[in-house]
């Protein structure tokens, strides 16, 4: 499986699905810097999305992919990196943005899925809350709060954010 995303739904998920018995988990993003976090959490490899995906891509082809992202590239990409029978699972496409090329061709004779997922409701906290309760000493998810500031000091925070790529910064309130 692919997950693409490795901000804070993606690392997260990239822990559910080995603690679910995924044998074979790739994480994919476009910054490095939070890519580190990929094998502390449970990925097998870890890829820069690549500039060019017109040729060969550099994973391997999978049954499963997860967009975490909301990018049309990469939601693109991630059909194209689907096997027979695979499915394609968007997550993060909450904003308006480009369409996504799909090649109907492509669907069809690969018999290929593409499912949406939108907002959480009561019982996905519930469970990504014991997910975090029973699996917190094996990953580290407080670390993915990179820096913290006061809430005095939120447009400083926004900087770091926007800059650094963080996976997540914390605003302290009190």
């Amino acid at each position: 499986m692919l997950v693409f995303g490795a901000g804070l739904l993606g690392i997260s998920y990239v822990a559910m699905c080995k603690e679910a018995g995924a044998e074979w988990i790739g994480l994919i993003d476009t910054e490095s810097s939070r890519l580190h976090w990929g094998p502390t959490f449970g990925a097998n490899e870890t890829y820069i999305f690549p500039e060019d995906t017109s040729g060969e891509l550099p994973w391997p082809e999978v049954d499963m992919v997860f967009d975490m992202t909301g990018s049309p590239p990469a939601m693109k990409t991630g059909i194209d990196s689907l096997a027979l029978g695979g499915t394609a699972i968007w997550i993060g496409a909450v904003f308006p943005a480009s369409s996504v090329p799909v090649d109907a061709q492509k669907i069809v004779r690969k018999i290929l899925e593409i499912k949406g997922l939108h907002n959480y409701n009561y019982e996905d906290f519930i469970k990504a809350t014991a997910f975090i309760e029973k699996n917190h000493m094996k990953y580290p998810f407080d670390q993915l709060i990179e820096k913290e500031y006061q809430l005095a000091d939120e447009e400083e925070a926004f900087r770091f954010a926007n800059e650094e790529k963080p996976v997540r910064v914390g605003i302290q309130i009190c």
